[in-house]
């Protein structure tokens, strides 16, 4: 055998044992790396493992929502959590947030029913909750607040109404705050924006109105919700299942209830000289007949002689107290009982006025607001409530809050 041909012999020698021993590591390598890739059977990795759907604890059937879900990873120092927002943004939290800016009284409220009251860093001026009142203010109200007062409070989670999500105000910024604070990686949790479409209850059936949203409904949501995001899941469970014992209590009493057994109610809301109402279900779910339920617009403001020419049996004030002080409730029903234009309204003559702020119709307290609607406007129906009694409860055991500030008269 000649030179060349063992040259060639053992080139070919070495070429194979090469081409086997890099088969043999790539096949290695396969293997190994094949464990890490997601499992076929869930092709999804954002698929969540658990759901928030509150279904179970509310009494109603009828919330079309799409309820958001949350997933989670845990470890020994970390807990990620994915949910959806009322504005339908997924938000996706590292660990429990530790630094919170919040932006609305009522979330303020159900951030305290939730435990996380101490990692509350920051608000805006309508968060009127005495306990934050020492905390800074980056703003007088939600859509006025800019970026660089968020930034500088370093928060890990920002809790607002949807009014933050509200593209920019030209009367009072340039910027989107949202935008920008989101884009730089700061969670923003947005409560569900209200319904802004007139609701005529006269034209929906019985079993329509019974499965329509309370207001008790749409924070059980909310709480809900926060409480995948900062915690106490079985704090907010125990609220949601109280909360909804009295909502199936109203709708079950008031379920079917003639309209000649509702008397006929105004929601006032005065502001800027005006007589302003809603036209939802708020009078409805409490058992009354609203006066501008024809009315084409949700926040119409009211002709006084229209007023006057319906003649309500109940008027029911809406007032916003910083200082939920007794005073402030009583000066609002005294200049409705002293407005010459309404002497000779039923409500007026028989006393039936009353003063309900706006905080007892939202947030954790929407619970308040509700019964005291269903009591004023079914005294009879609704006598062995005690609204008192339920307050005092609420803030001892969920807000740790004092009970001697007003918010129904």
């Amino acid at each position: 055998m000649g030179p060349k041909i063992k040259t060639v012999i053992a080139l070919a020698l070495i070429v194979i044992i090469a081409s086997v021993s890099f088969y043999a590591v790539y096949n290695e390598f396969y293997k190994q790396s094949s464990t890490n890739l997601p499992s076929s059977s869930n092709p999804s990795t954002n698929n969540p493992s658990s759901s928030t759907d509150d279904s179970s604890n509310s009494s109603s059937s009828s919330d079309t929502r799409n309820k958001s879900s949350s997933s989670s990873s845990s470890s020994s120092d970390s807990k990620t959590v994915t949910i959806t927002d009322g504005a339908g943004v997924k938000i996706t939290l590292p660990d429990t947030p530790k630094r919170i800016i919040v932006m609305e009284d009522s979330l303020a409220e159900i951030l305290f029913l939730l435990g996380a009251k101490d990692s509350i860093i920051a608000r805006t001026d309508t968060v009127v909750t005495p306990e934050l009142q020492t905390l800074p203010s980056i703003a007088s109200m939600a859509f006025m607040a800019s970026a660089e007062s968020i930034f500088v409070m370093e928060p890990d989670l920002i809790v607002a109404s949807s009014q933050f999500g509200y593209t920019s105000n030209p009367a009072y910024s340039d910027l989107d705050t949202y935008n920008i604070v989101t884009k730089a990686g700061i969670p923003v949790f947005l409560e569900s924006s209200a319904d802004s479409q007139p609701i005529n209850p006269s034209k929906m059936s019985s079993q329509e109105i019974y499965n329509a949203n309370t207001k008790i409904d749409d924070i059980c949501y909310t709480v809900k919700q926060l409480s995948a995001l900062v915690g106490n899941e079985d704090r907010a469970n125990e609220y949601i299942t109280w909360v909804q014992s009295y909502n199936k209590q109203i709708k079950d009493k008031l379920n079917n209830l003639p309209r000649d057994k509702q008397d006929l109610a105004f929601l006032d809301w005065y502001i800027s000289g005006e007589y302003r109402t809603y036209v939802d279900l708020s009078i409805c779910q409490g058992g009354g007949i609203n006066i501008a339920e024809n009315v084409t617009l949700y926040n119409p403001a009211l002709n006084p002689e229209f007023i006057v020419a319906q003649n309500p049996a109940v008027i029911i004030v809406m007032i916003s107290s910083n200082s939920h002080s007794s005073q402030d409730f009583i000066n609002a029903r005294n200049a409705v009982l002293n407005n010459q234009q309404f002497k000779d309204i039923d409500a007026v003559k028989n006393g039936r006025v009353y003063v309900c702020d706006f905080n007892a119709r939202n947030g954790a307290r929407s619970v308040i607001g509700y019964l005291a609607f269903a009591k004023w406007l079914q005294p009879d129906l609704f006598a062995d409530v005690d609204v008192g009694a339920v307050n005092r409860y609420l803030c001892e055991h969920f807000l740790g809050t004092p009970t001697t500030h007003t918010y129904y008269y």
